[in-house]
């Protein structure tokens, strides 16, 4: 069982950002390896969590919105690093990522865990990018035929009294990083930002 909870940090570690392991580690720092194992088997909530994570990373490009709209509260919140969604921008921002996926994403659930109103989840995400005419949000940089393995995300969930998800706090793997274009997009937008002809007509 320690093991287990050894395995489960150091995937952790190597994945994402030291402030999202501290949460991680404080919250099952709180409990014995018997009772974190037993939370993951399968309560009310993990099962509408998992369900969640499977019809929207794992089901790319065809996401059944009307089953996710039953999962959802009207007035649930997902908050990323750099911005807070409603449901209907959460939705914008699937179907904006379903506009560029080939074939069917996959998602491997890694962990559920619960605790009180909250369950923590950790999965990954594989998906391959349409093979001609993609780029980059906002940019040129070609994407076409790029493929996306072991996307990482750690994500909790608050439900409310219903048993409907009102609050997603999630972080994820930098994308950018993952489709390997990170130093095309910094360029890119470096060379914008230094166009003479741009920057007249933002004083404009």
């Amino acid at each position: 069982k320690l093991c287990i909870l050894v395995s489960l940090h150091s995937t952790i570690l190597h994945r994402l950002s030291s402030g999202i392991l501290i949460c991680f580690f404080f919250f099952f720092k709180q409990k014995t390896a018997y009772e974190m194992l037993r939370s993951l088997v399968g309560s009310e909530m993990c099962i509408r969590d998992r369900a969640y994570i499977e019809g929207t990373h794992g089901s790319l490009p065809h996401v059944d919105w009307d089953q996710i709209d039953q999962l959802l509260a009207p007035d649930c919140l997902l908050h990323q690093e750099q911005r807070t969604s409603s449901p209907e921008e959460l939705r914008q921002t699937f179907d904006g990522w379903a506009s560029i996926v080939a074939g069917r994403s996959t998602v491997r659930i890694i962990t559920l865990a619960e605790s009180g109103d909250v369950v923590l989840a950790h999965w990954q995400t594989d998906y391959a990018v349409k093979p001609e005419g993609q780029v980059w949000y906002g940019t040129s940089v070609d994407i076409s035929g790029k493929i996306v393995r072991g996307f990482t995300v750690l994500a909790s969930f608050r439900l409310n009294a219903g048993a409907q998800i009102v609050e997603i706090v999630q972080r994820s793997d930098d994308v950018v990083r993952k489709l390997g274009i990170e130093q095309a997009v910094m360029a890119e937008r470096l060379g914008v930002l230094s166009d003479p002809a741009v920057n007249h007509a933002h004083h404009e």
